[in-house]
């Protein structure tokens, strides 16, 4: 009874290690769709930079046309002075080309300050696309780390799997179907360790008697507090080397 009490051991054992690597599997999609999300929020602040710049062009852009249009507008004015026959309609073009020339002057210094913002804008937007390039250099080098990871962590859990069908199989059924049960009542791990009289289940202290009766691995036993199947683990006890 004893070999296949510790083999029971040996099966819970191989069980949480794989479980415990499949969570860690199972982490990774999580760190990489942060590492994504970074990414993303970096290359949407750069693209608003950029599309910041591209509007900032085509306003500039339109207000020179204006500034042109309106300065043909003036010259054409000023085309038509020496055929003007009155002194009156002569003051109001005179008065309509100083307020085209006033309203140009007004374009050019807007344009001006448009020029000094997009360069501005367009410095904020290269250390913005340094950053982004930066970081992105860096989720390439993360990413490829988790997946190396999640390269090593498959082949582990692979090779403890293998090794949970060998003892699977050599583990009696009926003391499968007694872990099973267990299980069943929401006991996992279904089989711990008792150490210093302590279940490593539910962490009390178990009788004394019980205690006993473990070391001599007559037949199975079960905490009375978790209901667990116990096994004696000497690891700690002072007389665990003798």
């Amino acid at each position: 009874m004893k070999d296949q009490i510790l083999l029971m051991a040996r099966w819970q054992g191989l069980k949480n290690e794989t479980e415990a690597l499949e969570r860690r599997i199972g982490a990774l999609p999580d760190k990489i769709a942060l590492l994504d999300q970074e990414l993303a929020a970096r290359e949407e602040e750069a693209a608003a930079a950029e599309d910041a710049i591209s509007r900032m062009k085509k306003a500039y852009r339109e207000l020179d046309r204006n500034a042109r249009d309106l300065l043909a507008r003036i010259k054409g004015k000023e085309a038509r002075l020496p055929s003007v026959k009155t002194n009156k309609e002569y003051q109001a073009i005179l008065k309509e080309m100083d307020a085209g020339k006033a309203e140009n002057s007004r374009m050019e210094d807007r344009m001006l300050e448009m020029l000094d913002e997009i360069e501005t804008a367009e410095t904020t937007a290269g250390h913005i696309r340094s950053a982004t390039a930066i970081v992105r250099e860096r989720v390439a080098r993360d990413r490829e780390e988790i997946a190396s990871e999640q390269r090593r962590l498959i082949t582990e859990r692979d090779a403890v799997l293998r090794r949970f069908s060998e003892v699977d199989e050599e583990l009696e059924a009926s003391l499968k179907e007694k872990i099973g049960a267990v299980m069943a009542r929401c006991k996992t791990p279904a089989v711990v360790p008792v150490r210093n009289s302590v279940c490593f289940g539910c962490h009390m202290n178990i009788p004394r008697q019980l205690y006993n009766e473990l070391q001599l691995y007559e037949n199975l036993k079960y905490c009375p507090f978790c209901s667990r199947i116990l096994y004696w683990d000497p690891v700690g006890e002072p007389d665990s080397s003798s």
